[in-house]
């Protein structure tokens, strides 16, 4: 399996680490760190996480992997490939998640 990030999940990252390292920069790398290590595991174990029902109905079938309960890395499974759409921080309202995919 590859990887793959769309543009709008790297964005996310970025917003996450720039955001939490302005409260405390080894806390942003310990977490910037943590999710990219999650991720990496779904080179191993694509269907790890349980589809994401929030969004079900839609084109693709998109999974969600919580990490550290705060963070959800939504993604899909297309041919060989892992696609992380988003990252998303699950203290926002969940009707936002349904508008951006």
């Amino acid at each position: 399996m590859e990887l793959k990030f769309t543009p709008e999940a790297a964005v996310s990252l970025e917003s996450i680490y720039e955001y939490l390292v302005s409260k405390n920069a080894r806390a942003a790398v310990d977490i910037h760190n943590e999710i990219i290590e999650e991720i990496e595991r779904l080179v191993l174990y694509p269907q790890l996480a349980p589809v994401e029902p929030t969004l079900a109905g839609r084109a693709f079938e998109y999974r969600a992997l919580v990490v550290r309960r705060t963070y959800k890395v939504i993604y899909r499974i297309e041919a060989q490939r892992i696609y992380v759409v988003d990252i998303w921080d699950c203290r926002q309202n969940p009707a936002l998640l349904k508008r951006g995919k």
